[in-house]
């Protein structure tokens, strides 16, 4: 493992660390630990947001610039960056909605409202930990920006939005089990689980999909439709084309006068 990737592996694990540490070590709340999650996902998007700013500063990619209208379309018909905030903020509103009722509605009926409440010191403890090692995880890229192609920050928002699906999902599936086994700290073991598990996904490398379709789907290729009657190997074939035209066009300099 490169140097670098240990040091974001320590950053992933230590950003996991503090909220985990603090309900299961510290006895902070649950309302005080989701609300904290929440908080970790307001700033993290403030973060990629920075991130898309800076590299296309320092890059001039023509990716940054152009609409996002090819016949790829991988980010719907918006720049990087509105399709990146169109994504980021109104799922933390209503993830922030969500997580209210969670707090102030369902855990006090599943427990005492002591055990459960809102705490502003541990809040703070657990808010000073999170931004330390989400702006370590920022300075960590910092020094490489200008020398990153723009595939490495569309991937990164592509991961970004795979975050925000999961944590969702662990959401759900947490409060499923919260609610079956009448406690909240299964809904924690659940929840810390998959998002360590999915931030540790982000240092994974990130293959391109094959000229080729998969072997397993051979037998698809064989068929045709359409008023063209193409085949879906040569459809396939087309897209995958159109992708890499994209995404070489989004590699190049625009100048500036």
């Amino acid at each position: 493992m490169k140097p670098t990737s240990a040091l974001r592996a320590l950053q992933i694990l230590g950003l996991n660390a503090v909220p985990a540490a603090g309900y299961f070590g510290a006895g902070w709340s649950p309302a005080t630990t989701l609300l904290l999650y929440w908080t970790e996902g307001i700033f993290m998007a403030a973060l990629i947001t920075a991130r898309i700013v800076l590299h296309r500063r320092a890059t001039r990619k023509r990716g940054h610039y152009q609409a996002r209208g090819s016949t790829a379309k991988p980010h719907g018909k918006g720049t990087l960056l509105q399709a990146h905030l169109w994504v980021a903020v109104p799922f933390n509103l209503v993830h922030g909605i969500f997580l209210f009722s969670i707090v102030f509605l369902l855990l006090p009926q599943l427990a005492g409202s002591a055990t459960v409440g809102f705490d502003l010191g541990d809040f703070r403890t657990g808010l000073i930990g999170i931004t330390i090692m989400l702006c370590a995880g920022f300075i960590l890229d910092l020094p490489s920006l200008e020398h990153r192609p723009f595939r490495w920050i569309e991937q990164l928002v592509e991961r970004s939005r795979g975050r925000v699906v999961l944590i969702h999902l662990s959401i759900l599936f947490g409060m499923a089990a919260m609610v079956f086994r009448e406690t909240p700290r299964t809904f924690f073991m659940v929840f810390v689980a998959l998002k360590t598990l999915s931030d540790l996904g982000w240092l994974l490398p990130q293959g391109e999909v094959s000229s080729e379709p998969p072997g397993w789907v051979a037998w698809i290729g064989r068929l045709k439709g359409g008023k063209t009657g193409e085949s879906f190997t040569d459809y396939w074939r087309r897209t995958h084309e159109a992708d890499e035209r994209t995404r070489q066009e989004n590699e190049e300099i625009i100048e500036t006068g």
